[in-house]
């Protein structure tokens, strides 16, 4: 009975006129991305502007501020998108029911719930609610698949980490990865309409990563490290989650609090970074190199 009240309003919703179609000509994606210790890194608009064909698939061709292309095509409910112009991979699927997972390449997300909202000047647009499954993303747990729209960050209360919104999977990567590249939705548009995330979906915000509150009170010691390394510090609490991430943004390690011997012994050699998080920020970090 639960499902077929579902299927009923979806059927609902996909008549609706003022529901989003995907990937309409003129449609337009804007972003803002910061990155990391770096600061600022700018914002970009991804607009739909015509019909074109890539291997062999009559697709929409999307232009980025940037310079770039991308492209995509959909076949009932099912869009497929291709980052280099010469192969797709499909990205988004409306027709999955609660429970059935998709493969997208860069990870596998599993769909939780499917519910129709009301979004900005967007009245009946399908929302997949979903999480990562599997590594190397699972930190990133629940996060929005807005129809026509793409990915919607949410935050995550465990890992305090958060999936970014974007069309393409590029920019999924978020504070998830040592330097933090956070990449917000700004705004959605398709003709006279538009959709704000910070409106819904508690989308606005999301984590800085670039200033973390008490970099000058802790120390690692030795650095470079052989085996082990002494955590000492004067910060004014001693929890949190305490991650080690080596350099392509991988956990390798991680502590609940902060323990005061760090073992790296079987660690590569090679440049780490040593992050804390703590009530939804990063409060430290730094580098560590294991010899």
């Amino acid at each position: 009975m639960r499902q077929f009240l579902l299927l009923l309003s979806l059927l609902y919703a996909t008549a609706t006129e003022a529901q989003i179609k995907w990937l309409e000509t003129g449609q337009q994606w804007e972003f803002c991305m910061e990155l990391g210790w770096v600061g600022s890194f700018g914002c970009d608009t991804l607009t739909v502007v015509g019909d074109t064909v890539i291997a062999g698939k009559p697709c929409k061709k999307m232009r980025g501020t940037k310079g770039y292309f991308r492209y995509a095509y959909e076949i009932s409910d099912k869009v497929f998108i291709s980052e280099n112009g010469s192969s797709f991979q499909k990205v988004y699927d409306f027709d999955m029911i609660e429970g059935e997972t998709l493969d997208v390449g860069l990870f596998t997300y599993q769909v939780d719930s499917i519910q129709v909202v009301d979004l900005g000047d967007f009245t009946g647009v399908r929302v997949q609610k979903a999480h990562v499954v599997g590594a190397p993303y699972r930190g990133f747990s629940t996060f929005y698949i807005a129809e026509g729209i793409g990915f919607i960050k949410s935050l995550q209360s465990e890992w305090q980490q958060c999936v970014c919104g974007y069309f393409f999977l590029q920019n999924l990567s978020c504070d998830f990865f040592i330097d933090g590249l956070n990449t917000h939705l700004v705004s959605f548009k398709q003709d006279d309409k538009i959709f704000r995330p910070a409106d819904t979906l508690n989308c606005e915000g999301g984590i800085s990563t670039h200033a973390p509150a008490y970099l000058e009170n802790v120390r690692i010691e030795p650095n470079p490290v052989a085996t082990t390394c002494r955590l000492s510090h004067s910060l004014p609490f001693s929890d949190g989650v305490l991650t080690l991430f080596n350099i392509a943004g991988i956990p390798v390690r991680q502590w609940k609090g902060l323990p005061e011997m760090l073992d790296m012994t079987n660690c590569l050699p090679g440049l780490y970074f040593l992050v804390l998080h703590r009530d939804g920020q990063v409060v430290f970090r730094n580098k560590v190199v294991k010899q």
